[in-house]
């Protein structure tokens, strides 16, 4: 009764927040590479596996504009397909679970550090204006699953179980790319709460999983993938990531320019 008490809060932000987003149970399959993305899930019932683990995200629908490998995102659209087939509520359903899945973790995370201060960063977590963007977005769901995984791992590592954490940190970089920038946060995470030894464990598996990761993605992809065939990491975009970066934060849609900078 006494963990009821503690946690209704927590509960009542769940349900403000699962009212809040209610509304895009009605939708289709919105933003523009939701039904590439959709249909990338091949397969029409939960057979087919091992397929989707070695095939490029898109592969043959979208063309060389999207060649990534994502093994964790194809597990899930299958299993999306295999479960709701085209109905776009259940694919809804889906996201707003994983973005609700995501306050429950950021919650349980804080509360082991400050107590008080769980909550705030649960709504703050809940309702940030960037939310809107991810969470009525089927094709973003990509953003919140792998969101969740990475807080599965900071949660685990906490804990100081470093098997746990490498296992939610790999599923995590197999649903998108940028949780590269998350995982050395769960080894930091796990070293200033005491756990050194099992964080110097976690760092060295993180290692591997990474090198394995890109082996693996140079091989399927026959190359190291991106938006575009010709693409390549200069310099010169770097800079300007720096640069555009804190503004798109700040202005997240905004169009304009920003020092010589077309920003869109």
């Amino acid at each position: 009764m006494t963990a009821l008490r503690q946690h209704a809060p927590l509960a009542f932000l769940l349900l403000i927040a699962a009212a809040s987003f209610g509304w895009i149970l009605q939708l289709g399959f919105t933003d523009t590479d939701a039904l590439a993305d959709v249909a990338a899930a091949r397969v029409d019932g939960f057979g087919g596996i091992w397929g989707e683990l070695t095939s490029p995200l898109t592969d043959g629908l979208a063309g060389k504009n999207a060649n990534f490998w994502r093994p964790t995102t194809m597990l899930q659209f299958a299993f999306l397909r295999g479960l709701f087939g085209w109905s776009a509520w259940g694919w809804q359903a889906w996201d707003l679970g994983l973005h609700l899945g995501c306050v429950v973790m950021v919650y349980a995370i804080v509360r082991t550090q400050n107590e008080a201060g769980a909550l705030l960063a649960a709504s703050v977590f809940a309702f940030h204006p960037l939310s809107i963007e991810v969470v009525p977005a089927v094709a973003r769901s990509i953003d919140s699953l792998m969101c969740l995984l990475v807080l599965l791992s900071v949660w685990m590592g906490g804990k100081g179980r470093w098997k746990w954490a490498l296992f939610w940190g790999t599923l995590a970089l197999g649903a998108k790319e940028t949780a590269l920038a998350g995982l050395p946060m769960v080894v930091v995470w796990m070293w200033a709460l005491g756990h050194r030894a099992a964080a110097k464990r976690l760092a060295t598996g993180f290692v591997a999983v990474t090198l394995a990761y890109l082996a693996m993605r140079h091989h399927v992809l026959n190359g190291i993938g991106g938006y575009y065939e010709t693409e390549t990491l200069q310099v010169r975009r770097v800079r300007q990531a720096v640069q555009l970066g804190p503004w798109e934060l700040i202005a997240p849609g905004w169009s304009g320019v920003l020092g010589g900078i077309p920003v869109s």
